[in-house]
């Protein structure tokens, strides 16, 4: 639910999150975020990368 809320207010819509969420991302060691969030340490990994984004720090 955190994830979710913070991804939307990061990206414009629904669509870009989701298209974000299933796409590998470099910062994520090539893992994809929806992979990531199994349990409570890749939750914190995604968050982190968000609040990244949301600053517009790009790795």
């Amino acid at each position: 639910m955190e994830v979710t809320a913070v991804g939307l207010e990061v990206f414009d819509s629904q669509e870009d999150f989701a298209a974000w969420l299933n796409a590998s991302s470099h910062a994520l060691s090539n893992r994809r975020p929806i992979e990531l969030l199994r349990d409570s340490y890749g939750k914190e990994m995604v968050l982190s990368e968000l609040h990244r984004i949301d600053q517009g720090i790009f790795v």
